[in-house]
């Protein structure tokens, strides 16, 4: 470790994380579908939540080939990610806690993207661009 927020994993161990990132982030999605009524937000939910599960296919599919070369990541990242409310909240706040997680996904991806290279860092930093994706998708939901 170089200091408390950082450090040294395994690419196996980065991928593992973002898999668990990923079905988390569908579960999420799946549960604010749950709280809202239809119509263009929940519609927006439910392509967050096949996009995600997509991001877990891709991740879980994906060979490695150091998976053992070290990498810098901070779980600290991670570890932020905001829980899906255990009660109801306004529309409001379920698009502001979910810009939260996608920001929060966004910046671990391209911190992650930082410390690997080839094939790798390009996977990460095209996941890095779908998750600013979901959070410019949630932006614009923000006056409906």
């Amino acid at each position: 470790m170089t200091s408390s927020n950082s450090a040294y994993i395994t690419s196996r161990e980065f991928l593992d994380m973002a898999i668990e990132l990923e079905k988390d982030s569908v579960s999420f999605y799946q549960t604010l579908e749950q709280q809202v009524e239809p119509g263009a937000v929940s519609q927006l939910l439910a392509m967050l939540r096949k996009e995600e599960a997509q991001h877990v296919a891709t991740l879980t599919n994906w060979v490695l080939t150091e998976p053992d070369a070290m990498m810098q990541f901070s779980p600290d990242l991670i570890s932020q990610m905001p829980d899906a409310p255990e009660g109801p909240l306004s529309l409001s706040d379920l698009i502001e806690l979910a810009i939260e997680r996608e920001r929060i996904a966004k910046e671990a991806y391209l911190a992650a993207a930082r410390s690997v290279t080839g094939d790798f860092r390009a996977m990460i930093e095209a996941f890095a661009v779908f998750e600013e994706e979901h959070e410019e998708k949630l932006r614009s939901m923000r006056n409906i």
